[in-house]
């Protein structure tokens, strides 16, 4: 995977200054049946930037249902949006993430929290959609699961007359023919 563009960056660089206000919490209660002390170390274990995938991914799962609260996940947000966006570990989690903010009802969150969310997303899915199909796939998906009505990301896409944007589609399109003629799909969302 390439890196990212420096709208992505933009965004993720944004999203990390309007979450900023949401410190992260000594103890950060979770059902004790579902999260022990070694997943609650892996959060405190570094800086937020630092924390990596494997740090993350057990509470990008258990967020906000049997682990923490709205403002936990907007502490942690920030650094999930950037995993999703440059590090494939955490990548499976993209949808689950994109789920926890509907469960979050992120679309009451202050304007600036929602800009933050938009602005991440639309950047992802516009330096996305020109990787591979895999993660064109994983893109709108994911954007599906926070809510998003993704026909304009299509329209957009489809009307874009570059010569890389068509052979692009046609990838897509050819990945994706079990989906459109047998219901079939790679992706569990």
């Amino acid at each position: 995977m390439q890196l990212p563009s420096s709208a992505l960056q933009a965004a993720i660089e944004n999203a990390y200054t309007t979450f900023a206000r949401y410190p992260r919490s000594a103890d950060i209660s979770g059902c004790p049946c579902c999260v022990s002390e070694e997943d609650q170390k892996a959060l405190r274990r570094a800086p937020l930037r630092e924390l990596t995938s494997n740090d993350l991914d057990r509470y990008a799962i258990k967020a906000m249902t049997t682990w923490g609260g709205d403002e936990d996940f907007k502490h942690f947000l920030p650094r999930l949006l950037e995993l999703i966006a440059t590090n494939a570990p955490l990548a499976h989690c993209s949808e689950v993430i994109a789920g926890k903010l509907v469960e979050a009802e992120w679309h009451r969150w202050s304007e600036p929290e929602q800009n933050a969310v938009v602005l991440f997303f639309n950047a992802w899915w516009q330096w996305g959609r020109w990787e591979d199909t895999r993660q064109v796939e994983t893109c709108l998906s994911t954007l599906a699961c926070a809510g998003w009505d993704v026909s304009r990301q299509l329209s957009e896409w489809w009307n874009d007359d570059a010569p890389a944007s068509r052979q692009c589609i046609i990838a897509f399109l050819a990945s994706q023919v079990n989906v459109l003629t047998q219901g079939e799909s790679p992706s569990a969302f």
